[in-house]
């Protein structure tokens, strides 16, 4: 008889994020696979298409997920009352630490997507929407507009 406890939903989903972020960030989506994912992340498949709709979805949640917390880096640096020659390079030094700690996620949002053109369009979007928000950070700058 077994005894093990079974994970909460959230503790549960965030194991899946974190195995398929280093998953599709090995393989790429391609090469990724929800049978793979689930696997890694200790789990059956319909257990992954319980929290996610697909492979897909699975896939563009992570990299919302990443450029959002890209962003708040950059957000939570510069919007403050200090001297920029401060803000500027501690926000710079936070996204530097942001990509060496999220190694896997890093590289899967700045890895381009091949194959299926709907998950490359979408992740050309999700770029163009972070540069977008980062220039209107930073387009609040002192002397920006200059």
């Amino acid at each position: 008889m077994s005894t093990r406890k079974r994970m909460p939903a959230a503790e549960r989903r965030e194991v899946i994020v974190r195995t398929a972020t280093e998953v599709f960030a090995e393989r790429g989506y391609d090469g990724a696979s929800i049978d793979e994912i689930a696997r890694r992340a200790g789990v059956s498949a319909p257990v992954v298409y319980d929290h996610f709709a697909s492979k897909q979805d699975l896939y563009e949640r992570l990299l919302e997920r990443t450029r959002d917390e890209l962003l708040e880096v950059w957000r939570h640096h510069l919007f403050t009352d200090e001297p920029a020659a401060v803000r500027i390079p501690r926000a710079i030094e936070a996204w530097a630490a942001y990509v060496e700690t999220h190694p896997y996620a890093s590289r899967m949002y700045f890895r381009d997507a091949t194959g299926v053109p709907s998950v490359q369009e979408f992740h050309r979007e999700i770029h163009a929407q972070g540069r977008a928000a980062l220039g209107m950070i930073l387009g609040r700058e002192r002397g920006a507009g200059n």
